[in-house]
């Protein structure tokens, strides 16, 4: 980098000739309260609606429900590790008998292992 005087307001390059000008940097711009503030206004200004939930999403929800009320002391760890196979059997279930996509199939999956519980019970 090179140094200059700082009443410097323009120098002309050994090469080119051509005369460049130095802007000095707004000290404000570079502070990072300035940039959080930029951030929280920008972040405050955005009108977000929540977004639909996906079948996974919905699925999920459903059987991480049923699985802390059949299972009490079981840590939320197991329980996701547990329905995310049950969607894997499932959506292999589902592609094995020619159905694609899964949102109503998920929810009948969903609703059918509480059918299920219930006849066991």
């Amino acid at each position: 980098m090179i140094e200059l005087p700082p009443n410097c307001s323009s120098f002309q390059c050994c090469q080119c000739h051509a005369v460049h000008k130095i802007i000095a940097p707004d000290p404000s711009l570079a502070s990072d309260e300035n940039r959080k503030r930029k951030r929280r206004e920008r972040n405050q200004t955005k009108d977000k609606e929540p977004r639909e939930m996906t079948p996974y999403n919905k699925f999920m929800k459903n059987t991480l429900a049923e699985l802390k009320v059949s299972n009490p002391d079981l840590d939320h760890k197991e329980a996701f590790k547990m329905a995310s196979a049950k969607w894997t059997a499932q959506k292999n279930t589902n592609t094995e008998a020619g159905t694609e996509g899964g949102g109503e199939v998920a929810e009948d999956v969903a609703g059918s292992s509480k059918d299920t519980e219930a006849a066991q019970a």
